[in-house]
């Protein structure tokens, strides 16, 4: 698949580190010619910032493609959806937005007072966290300022952390997998289920997902994604280049035998990650 292509990158909009015009000068030395920025559960890279991505994309020779990676429910189990094409003004797509920005505000709020009154001391900077040009709000936010005080040294530790004296209670309210493919396409966008290779774990199985969702409008599958980074320790890494491109070459035959289209993308939430990908780092 053509390594200019990079589908799937996050910003300071929400869990990324980059702001778009930097996401998009770093793209063009790296040598992509079409990107999309797929925040969770957030538009705000297209419009939260003086710079206007799409001039500024013309102006590289890049080809900036409206995105967005939403966190959606299937069988109990948290499901990756990503949207292109999407209309970022959509009255309804934005109404979800808003409601979801909100409960996610929310909760981070209340775990950070219980992660300060663990420790006895504010280490989390909520002033930060709650910048004016980020509209999503997350758990890696709270993880960067607890690693930063050296009270956790891994993502792992963080999480068994907060369940353990930081749970809250204030759900995220995550919409059905079909409800998110309806909303994408009332929204003028095109529905490609995010990272498929990691739904191999749950209980449902990766195929029965693809399957029921190709039933319901989904018309893609990421199929080019880093499973295996050589230098990153993750709780869903693979094992190895084998194992990731035997899943590579899975997805892709399930797309080939339903008709969906695929895509590449880095899921990049820094410049190295993009350069990585862009160089080819993924398994063949």
């Amino acid at each position: 698949m053509d390594h200019q292509t990079d589908l799937h990158i996050h910003t300071i909009v929400s869990d990324g580190y980059k702001a778009p015009d930097m996401i998009l000068e770093k793209a063009a030395e790296y040598g992509l010619a079409r990107i999309s920025i797929t925040d969770h559960d957030a538009v705000g890279a297209y419009r939260n910032f003086d710079v206007d991505p799409f001039s500024l994309a013309d102006s590289l020779g890049i080809e900036l493609v409206t995105g967005i990676e939403l966190d959606t429910d299937y069988n109990g189990a948290e499901v990756h959806l990503l949207g292109y094409g999407i209309d970022i003004d959509h009255p309804g797509l934005n109404a979800h937005l808003h409601r979801v920005q909100a409960q996610r505000r929310k909760r981070i709020n209340l775990q950070a007072q219980k992660l300060h009154a663990y420790f006895k001391e504010a280490l989390i900077d909520l002033d930060a966290i709650f910048r004016p040009e980020r509209d999503t709000v997350m758990k890696p936010h709270l993880f960067r300022s607890l690693e930063k005080a050296k009270k956790v040294s891994s993502y792992q530790e963080f999480k068994a952390l907060l369940k353990e004296h930081a749970a809250v209670n204030a759900p995220v309210v995550r919409p059905h997998l079909f409800e998110a493919i309806d909303l994408i396409r009332r929204a003028g966008g095109t529905a490609v289920l995010a990272h498929p290779g990691y739904l191999e774990k749950e209980s449902f199985g990766m195929e029965t997902a693809i399957r029921d969702a190709a039933r319901h409008g989904l018309a893609g599958l990421e199929t080019d994604y880093p499973y295996w980074k050589p230098n990153e320790k993750c709780d869903r890494q693979f094992p190895d280049a084998e194992s990731a491109g035997v899943m590579i070459a899975r997805i892709r035959s399930l797309a080939r035998e339903l008709g969906l289209f695929t895509t590449r993308g880095s899921d990049a939430h820094h410049t190295d990650a993009m350069k990585q990908f862009a160089q080819g780092a993924v398994p063949a």
